[in-house]
């Protein structure tokens, strides 16, 4: 079984950092997400969030850990390991890399009526926002 990360980075005005994947993307092209990854062998959960976030939010785009909860996660394609993490966004601007083509703050209620992956619909369901 996968172990991944999802990170729920919100604002001060309580709008979720939302990802659009590039259309390069094999899976899901052009589906709106959240910051995720898989967890790498020798690192742990928040371990993956941090690098995830260098990778593809930029080196100074710093967050601070609100919570975190674990659950099991089946969906039609596989199962995984599933680690959500809330975080506060403290400062910084978003530098996209190639793995996202456009990003938005938006309210829970905008993000579900947003063409999102189903993984952030069942993400949301175990997590507080």
């Amino acid at each position: 079984m996968e172990v991944i990360s999802v990170a729920f980075i919100v604002n001060d005005n309580n709008e979720i950092l939302a990802l659009k994947r590039s259309d390069l993307k094999k899976s899901k092209p052009g589906k709106w997400h959240v910051l995720s990854g898989k967890v790498e062998s020798g690192e742990n959960p928040l371990e993956c969030v941090i690098r995830e976030i260098k990778e593809e939010l930029g080196i100074d785009f710093l967050t601070e850990l609100v919570s975190e909860f674990t659950y099991i996660d089946t969906q039609e394609d596989g199962q995984w390991e599933t680690h959500l993490f809330l975080l506060k966004y403290i400062k910084g601007t978003v530098l996209l890399n190639v793995e996202n083509s456009a990003y938005q703050w938006v309210s829970k209620k905008e993000l579900l009526e947003m063409d999102i992956i189903p993984s952030v619909i069942e993400d949301l369901k175990h997590i507080v926002i």
